[in-house]
C-alpha cells in the first residue's frame, strides 16, 4: 500500500531540510514519536541505523530505521522494518516559484504477515489521515519555529 502526502511550506528547501535531519525536531511533528536511540553510522548518512520508539495507544511499537538515501535540501529516505511490516519513506523536497517548499511525503507499506496485509486493508484511511496530520504538524513546526528565531 502506497501513501502520498504533498504539502507546500513557506520556508525554503534547505530550511525544510535542516528541521527534518535534526532528530530532536521529531517529537514536534509525529504525533506518537516517544524516542531515537542511534545504533550504527553517521545520523543521517546513507547507511546508518537507529531504533524508533513510538507510542501506539499505550502500546509500545519499535522499528529499526535505516537511511538509504539522502540528498541534501531534496531527497529523504528511509526505511523503518520491524517484525510485521517494512514502511519505505520518502521525503522529497522541490523549490516553488516563492522560494518556497513543495513537500511530497510518501510512504510505502510491506506488510509481513497475511494478517498484518488484512489489517492494513481496513485501517488505510486512518493511515492516510495520520500521514496528513502529521505533515502538517511538520509544516506548522518548521513555519513557527523560523518564526521565533
Amino acid at each position: 500500500m502506497k501513501i502520498e502526502t504533498v504539502v507546500e511550506i513557506d520556508k525554503p528547501p534547505s530550511e525544510v531540510y535542516d528541521f527534518l535531519m535534526d532528530e530532536e525536531n521529531l517529537i514536534l511533528w509525529i504525533k506518537n514519536f516517544v524516542r531515537l536511540e542511534h545504533l550504527e553510522g553517521e545520523p543521517g548518512k546513507v547507511g546508518s541505523t537507529s531504533k524508533h520508539f513510538y507510542d501506539e495507544n499505550g502500546r509500545n511499537v519499535e522499528f529499526v530505521e535505516e537511511i538509504i538515501a539522502n540528498e541534501e535540501n531534496r531527497l529523504l529516505e528511509g526505511i523503518l522494518r520491524n517484525k510485521f511490516v517494512e514502511i519505505t519513506i520518502r521525503n522529497y523536497l522541490k523549490p516553488t516559484k516563492k522560494n518556497n517548499t513543495q513537500l511530497t511525503v510518501t510512504s510505502e507499506l510491506n506488510p509481513k504477515s497475511f494478517f498484518y496485509r488484512l489489517k492494513t486493508i481496513f485501517t488505510k484511511k486512518k493511515m492516510i489521515n495520520r500521514q496528513a496530520e502529521d505533515i502538517n504538524r511538520l509544516k506548522e513546526a518548521i513555519e513557527k519555529l523560523s518564526k521565533i528565531e
